[in-house]
């Protein structure tokens, strides 16, 4: 009999209600629902509203790494900010050195509140295409976040390799 593979490529460690809480919560999901690998990314914003915190982009992979570092089921996507943040040659470095645990970038046009379009997002998708990662990008059906946005980059960027999150549905499970 032919084992079962489950695999999660969008979750997100965060502090809501508390950093402690959510990688507890990341552990009893896996482990309840039999998924054998999970990606996850540091959820965060650039302009923190509600219960999203603003961190800096590489303290928040900082932290991510320490827990997939501990958990080797699970590997990290980098989740950027470059409405805010211009490091993309940190994000470089740290990619570099941690090269092992991380499977993708992840971007959220919402709440960097930019087109994925946007030429913003040129550094990161260089950063990309440089290390062989595919890159996730968040969809809805908000100013930003588009499929017809990501169409349109992934035909500029067909060398690249994007996953549409969401596909529009704003998190229906349905």
């Amino acid at each position: 009999m032919k084992k079962q593979i489950l695999i999660d490529t969008h979750a997100h460690l965060g502090y809501w209600p508390t950093l402690r809480q959510t990688q507890r919560d990341l552990l009893k999901s896996v482990k309840s629902n039999g998924v054998n690998f999970t990606l996850l990314s540091f959820d965060g914003t650039e302009f923190p509203t509600g219960r999203f915190k603003a961190i800096n982009q590489i303290k928040g992979s900082s932290l991510a790494l320490k827990f997939v570092q501990k958990h080797p089921e699970f590997g990290m996507l980098v989740w950027i900010r470059p409405n805010t943040e211009t490091n993309f040659n940190e994000v470089d470095e740290f990619i570099n050195k941690n090269r092992q645990y991380i499977y993708g970038i992840k971007i959220h046009p919402f709440l960097s509140r930019l087109k994925i379009t946007d030429k913003l997002f040129n550094p990161y998708l260089e950063i990309a295409r440089k290390y062989h990662l595919p890159v996730l990008v968040h969809t809805a059906t908000d100013e930003y976040s588009r499929i017809k946005y990501l169409e349109k980059r992934a035909q500029k960027d067909s060398d690249l390799i994007f996953i549409a999150a969401h596909l529009e549905l704003s998190s229906n499970n349905k």
